[in-house]
């Protein structure tokens, strides 16, 4: 699902990278589309799946993936509103998985989260 929203809009708009724009180091080879941050959109929507299900696990994933963004912007391949966009994209997809599977398997998914761990 990432890789279909993430190209269709580096499809639709072609934004160059900030080392192509503006005298940064890159630390890292890429060579599309700068917009959306691919990362930011896998990240942040494996984060909030997690965060609908778990809120404290939740949490760890969004400071992981807010880390794993900025990262990305201090290596030079990305804006901070590619960030953000990837960002929105990415919980908007999260919701969207969290909305399916809990109407198509909701008894399913409840049970196996709900389960005691056998010793």
């Amino acid at each position: 699902m990432r890789g279909v929203v993430t190209e269709g809009i580096r499809f639709l708009y072609h934004r160059p990278r900030p080392f192509v724009t503006y005298p940064v180091h890159q630390l890292i080879a890429e060579n599309s589309w700068s917009f959306p941050s691919g990362h930011s959109i896998t990240f942040f929507a494996l984060a909030s799946a997690v965060y609908f299900y778990n809120k404290k696990w939740g949490i760890l994933f969004f400071v992981a993936a807010a880390v794993i963004a900025v990262s990305r912007v201090v290596a030079g391949v990305h804006y901070p509103s590619d960030i953000i966009g990837g960002a929105l994209l990415g919980i908007g997809i999260g919701y969207g998985v969290f909305y399916v599977a809990e109407k198509c398997w909701p008894a399913s998914i409840k049970s196996r989260l709900s389960e005691p761990k056998k010793p």
